[in-house]
Formats: C-alpha cells, sequence, structure tokens
C-alpha cells in the first residue's frame, strides 16, 4: 500500500487544492489555523513585532485559575453539592477527599478544554501561555481546609495540571503551525523560566513536551539553541530537547555523539 508521502508527492496540484479548499470549508478550526498560519508568512523585513504580551497572558490566568481555587473552602463542606461516586458505603473521611478531588477536577477540566479549543482556532502563543499560567497558579493557590485532606497540596494540584499538559500537547501535534506562531511560543516559555524560575531544572524538565512539541523545524531548533546560548541554559535540563535539536545540524556525527 502506497504511504502518505509519496500519494502526496504524485497527486495533482489541481486535486490537492480541491481537497484543501473543502476541508477548510468543512472546518472552522482549521479556517483559524489556516488564516493564522497565512498572517504568519509575511517576509521578515517587514514583519511588525508585536508587543510582549506573553506575560500579561501568564499573569491573568494565573490570577484567575488562583481565584478560581481560592474560592473552595474544603474546611466547611457544603455537602448539597456533593455527588458520591458510587452508591456503596464509604467512610466520611473519604467522601471529604473524593468531594475536594471532584471540585479540583471540574475546574481544571474546564481550563484543559479552553487552552485546547484556543490552540485548535489558532492561538498558539496564547494557549502555551495559559499553561505557563496555570502552573503559576497551581504553586501559589492556598485552599481553606485542605492541609487536613491533601498531604501537598501543590503536589495534587500539578497532577490536574498535567492533564492540561498531555491534552495540550496532544492537540498540538494535530494543529498546523507556523515557524513564527512556535518561536513566539518557545519565547514565552523560555523567556518566562528566565523572569521566575532561572537555574530550576524542574521547570524546564516539566515544559519540555511543549518543547519538542514546537520544535518541529531548523529555524525553531535555532531559536531555542540562541537561547540556550545567551541565557546560559544548561541543555541537561532537557535531555529529550537537546537530541532533537541536534536531530537538526548537517552532522550526523554530532547527532549520535549528542544521543549517546
Amino acid at each position: 500500500m502506497m504511504d502518505f508521502k509519496e500519494l502526496f508527492s504524485r497527486t495533482d496540484s489541481a486535486v490537492k487544492m480541491e481537497f484543501l479548499e473543502q476541508a477548510l470549508l468543512k472546518n472552522e478550526n482549521l479556517r483559524n489555523q489556516f488564516t493564522k498560519f497565512c498572517q504568519s508568512q509575511k517576509p521578515t523585513s517587514v514583519r511588525k513585532k508585536p508587543e510582549k504580551a506573553s506575560e500579561k497572558i501568564i499573569s491573568q490566568a494565573c490570577d484567575e485559575l488562583k481565584s478560581e481555587l481560592e474560592v473552595l473552602d474544603f474546611e466547611d463542606i457544603d455537602w448539597r453539592d456533593y455527588t458520591p461516586r458510587h452508591g456503596r458505603y464509604i467512610e466520611d473521611y473519604e467522601a471529604v477527599e473524593n468531594f475536594a478531588e471532584d471540585q479540583l477536577t471540574e475546574i481544571f477540566d474546564v481550563w484543559k478544554k479552553n487552552i485546547c479549543s484556543t490552540i485548535q482556532n489558532g492561538q498558539l502563543e496564547h494557549a502555551v501561555c495559559q499553561c505557563l499560567g496555570t502552573y503559576d497558579a497551581c504553586l501559589q493557590a492556598e485552599i481553606s481546609g485542605s492541609e487536613d485532606i491533601f498531604e501537598d497540596l501543590t503536589e495534587t494540584l500539578l497532577q490536574d495540571h498535567r492533564e492540561i499538559m498531555i491534552e495540550t500537547v496532544d492537540v498540538m501535534n494535530t494543529t498546523v503551525k507556523s515557524e513564527e506562531q512556535a518561536i513566539l511560543a518557545i519565547e514565552a516559555v523560555l523567556d518566562h523560566y528566565m523572569k521566575n524560575y532561572r537555574g530550576i531544572r524542574n521547570y524546564l524538565r516539566y515544559f519540555e513536551p511543549l518543547l519538542l512539541c514546537l520544535t518541529e523545524t531548523g529555524s525553531t531548533a535555532g531559536e531555542i539553541r540562541t537561547r540556550f546560548e545567551s541565557y546560559g541554559i544548561d541543555e541537561s535540563f532537557v535531555p529529550r530537547l537537546a537530541v532533537k535539536l541536534a536531530s537538526f545540524d548537517q552532522d550526523a556525527q554530532k547527532w549520535r555523539k549528542k544521543a549517546e
């Protein structure tokens, strides 16, 4: 059976254009991705550098999620909002834990849905900034009564945030993104790291899947390399990304050495 790349290369351009037009007309998300992709294809010399808005988006997402979490009160639970997971008897402390976990999951599920929708609408940088901001909120949030339920509230919140990350990367992998969009998103991650988490290995390791997903071309790989060098970031913080960056090098020996 002929693979996709071979089929695509053999297919007449008119047929491909007809398919693209029909796909765009039937899929609003794809139309939005196409629009953003085309808007970013201006020659570098005539591109107008937008004002740096990433930190504002990150801060706004952090404040919003932090506020939503801190409205919760696990010290004085309103059981009218509780829906048992099953009809079997459980101890009171288990019911309290289930209730708290369900409330957290409900909040994070809304964010996950919105961030994924933002990516599908072609707003890649905005979605990545929301991921960064919601991570910050997990570190900062304090919830009344949580210390009696969770051994570590921050780790509990990050478990829910990891679900956002997994879904975000999955959606990004199926989304058409331009080099400029990817580079702006990469800049947002690395600039926020330098401003707030400089030298913290676990931060970059946490967001390594995002950076891997954004690194699809030599230009995006070059952007990360340049910033790593200028910021003095140790590549060992992100080993999988370091190997992928080396894969864009013309020297195959260098890539093999990096992989080893």
